[in-house]
C-alpha cells in the first residue's frame, strides 16, 4: 500500500473516531452496529419483546419496548456516523483508490482499532 492510501485511511480513521466518540450506542472496539443490529434480531427471533420485556440502554431516558423501536435507534446512531458528510467523502476517495474488494476488510480494521 502506497503513502497516499495510508494517509486516507488515517484521514479516515481520525473522521470516523471522532464520529463514534459523539455516538451513545456504540463503543469502538467493544459495540458496532453489527453487534447492535445482532442482538436486535436475537431478541426479535426469540420473542423477547413479544413477552412485554424492556431495554434499558446507557445514556438513553427511554427504555426500548419493540423490536422496531430498537432498529430505528440503530440505524439513527449508524447514520450518525456513516452519514456523515466528511467521511462518506473519504470513503469514497479510498473505494476509489483500493476498489472494493478492500472495503470489508478495512471497515473491520477500523472498527477494532
Amino acid at each position: 500500500m502506497n503513502e497516499k492510501n495510508i494517509e486516507m485511511i488515517n484521514e479516515y480513521n481520525e473522521i470516523y473516531t471522532e464520529l463514534l466518540k459523539n455516538t451513545t450506542l456504540f463503543k469502538r472496539g467493544v459495540f458496532s452496529h453489527y453487534h447492535a443490529e445482532g442482538i436486535s434480531q436475537d431478541l426479535k427471533n426469540k420473542g423477547f419483546f413479544d413477552a412485554n420485556h424492556e431495554i434499558a440502554l446507557d445514556g438513553f431516558d427511554k427504555s426500548i419496548k419493540t423490536s422496531d423501536d430498537f432498529n430505528i435507534l440503530i440505524s439513527k446512531e449508524r447514520d450518525k456516523i456513516f452519514e456523515d458528510p466528511k467521511l462518506q467523502t473519504k470513503f469514497n476517495k479510498i473505494n476509489k483508490e483500493l476498489g472494493k474488494k478492500y472495503l470489508t476488510n478495512f471497515r473491520t480494521i477500523i472498527e477494532k482499532h
